[in-house]
């Protein structure tokens, strides 16, 4: 995603092991004990895995690259491509809601 600048829909994160599941009309109390879970159980797996990157990581090569990120930000192809998302989520959007209407 962060090479191609394109969203990734969730059967193709499913697909690419970006997700280790999918689920639909799950209900709100389900996903609050899901991320209970995680948030109760994953912590030190969390921890040692950032342990684990974060050598690689020093001071300037991060300054590096909060830098590069900031000068994409402000660019006008980057302005240009938030505005199209946003234009197309929004119609997708009101479709989705049409179509539930109808």
């Amino acid at each position: 995603m962060m090479l191609t600048g394109r969203p990734m829909d969730a059967a193709n994160a499913l697909r690419t092991g970006l997700i280790d599941d999918l689920v639909t009309d799950v209900p709100l109390d389900t996903v609050g004990r899901i991320a209970e879970s995680v948030a109760n159980h994953c912590f030190p797996a969390l921890l040692r895995a950032r342990e684990l990157v974060k050598p690689t990581l020093d001071a300037a090569q991060i300054e590096r690259d909060a830098e590069e990120m900031a000068r994409s930000f402000v660019s006008g192809h980057v302005r240009e491509a938030v505005v199209r998302f946003t234009e197309e989520r929004s119609r997708s959007d009101e479709s989705a809601v049409n179509t539930t209407a109808s």
